[in-house]
């Protein structure tokens, strides 16, 4: 079942608290129970909750599906254990963190798979532990500003909610950003509105890294706030701040906001400010090498010169490895212009030859004569993308996913032209439902 994200109503709406079962975990991480409820069976989503808990909870069951508010746990289940972090329930951030690592996995797995066409349900699925800490490895995040009567609150979004959540420590990020965090809320003093603030490393030749701030505010912030970020600047701290305030279109620029990574090659790669990355360094890492073992395995049987096209490319992350295939003749289509120079500067540092496009992806016109073609969607997925490779399908396509509804659509469109050669589910991000797939497809069917 797909978790429907609603915010729980005000208590007068819940009903007195009963006692649930909880029969599996949903996509989106909540516990699922069933009832009888004025003659017919309803089921309950209950944020925190295991499968195979006994739990008292609050139920709204004017939504539907019904959704609980966890009071107290009466029997756990298997699966449960207590969170490394106090704040796990009130906080939006890890909505697993009550969960074994097996279970995490298990029930990756077990929804991965039922997301994949039917005929594919009994193909082999490999998990991938792609981090080997569990706290701490986030190297980059996203947090929620609120700021008025001179106070502003930092924090995750708390469950179904908009409003942030203050916490005395995070748990799961780099210590560099936690430090970065915690100095938030007295940069954005006597400051009114509400943001968010993208928290990322700044370039790992620093002997202790730097970490950049991209701010998005509503409103327009006061000349203060922008002195505090001048004089917050330093080697090993704040490296740079970019600042788009309400309806303006360019940024102010405050030092120097470059987000920077180890890439997957080991040498320092350069990101666009405020623009994509995946959660951890350590784990992208073994994502993009399995990424270009596959299209090594793809490109194997070619000959001469051959077609690789990824699609949403960003800053070359995936692509400097594409780019040293033998016989491969390399396009990284991105439709971010920052991105775009990011990945060209990436790829002349390291002497790679690739075409970087600035284009896009759902409508960049692909090769008829296409070896493979590798794509890392948003979470929107690449609906488009799937549809015309029906029509005009590369002998291979890559395809990595980080939402499994979207994943599962568009591998639907694709069924009846391709037969699965890979499929790997990769635990990128630890104490949460979020799961990234890579899944290499064979054209079977002209």
């Amino acid at each position: 079942m797909q978790t429907p994200r609603k915010k729980m109503r005000s208590a007068r709406s819940l009903d007195p608290a009963m006692e649930l079962a909880i029969v599996e975990v949903a996509p989106g991480g909540d516990g699922v129970a069933i009832v009888e409820r004025a003659g017919e069976r309803r089921a309950v989503f209950v944020r925190g909750a295991a499968q195979g808990d006994r739990i008292e909870a609050k139920v709204d069951f004017r939504s539907r599906p019904a959704h609980g508010q966890l009071e107290r746990v009466l029997s756990p289940g298997a699966d449960r254990v207590d969170p490394a972090c106090p704040h796990a329930q009130r906080c939006g951030g890890c909505n697993w963190m009550h969960l074994t690592t097996n279970a995490q996995t298990r029930i990756h797995l077990e929804q991965l798979r039922a997301a994949l066409p039917e005929a594919w349900r009994e193909t082999d699925v490999r998990a991938v532990p792609a981090v080997t800490r569990e706290l701490g490895y986030r190297t980059r995040a996203r947090v929620h500003v609120r700021a008025s009567g001179g106070r502003a609150i930092v924090g995750m979004h708390a469950p179904s909610s908009h409003d942030p959540v203050e916490v005395d420590a995070c748990r799961v990020l780099h210590p560099s950003l936690e430090r970065a965090r915690l100095g938030l809320g007295a940069l954005f003093e006597r400051a009114h509105g509400t943001g968010e603030v993208e928290l990322a490393l700044g370039h790992p030749a620093a002997s202790e890294r730097p970490h950049v701030l991209a701010v998005r505010w509503s409103s327009v912030l006061p000349p203060e706030v922008y002195a505090r970020f001048e004089r917050a600047l330093s080697p090993a701290g704040l490296a740079g701040a970019s600042i788009v305030c309400g309806e303006a279109t360019r940024p102010a620029i405050i030092g120097d906001p470059t987000p920077w990574m180890r890439g997957p090659d080991g040498s320092p790669l350069r990101l666009a400010v405020g623009g994509f990355a995946q959660a951890s360094e350590e784990g992208n890492h073994k994502l993009a090498q399995r990424v270009a073992e596959l299209a090594s395995e793809a490109m194997a049987a070619a000959t001469d010169r051959t077609n690789v096209v990824e699609l949403y490319a960003g800053a070359g992350n995936f692509t400097v490895l594409l780019a040293r295939i033998p016989h491969a003749q390399t396009v990284a289509v991105e439709s971010n212009a920052d991105a775009c120079r990011a990945a060209q500067e990436n790829l002349s540092a390291r002497s790679l030859a690739a075409k970087v496009v600035l284009a896009d992806a759902s409508s960049y016109a692909l090769p008829k004569s296409l070896q493979l073609l590798v794509l890392d969607p948003p979470r929107t997925g690449a609906r488009a993308v799937a549809e015309r490779l029906r029509a005009q399908p590369a002998r291979f396509v890559l395809y990595v996913s980080c939402d499994l509804a979207t994943l599962g659509r568009d591998l639907a469109i694709l069924a009846p032209v391709y037969r699965p050669r890979a499929i790997e589910a990769f635990e990128l991000f630890p104490q949460t439902s979020h799961l990234e797939t890579v899944v290499l497809l064979e054209r079977h069917r002209s």
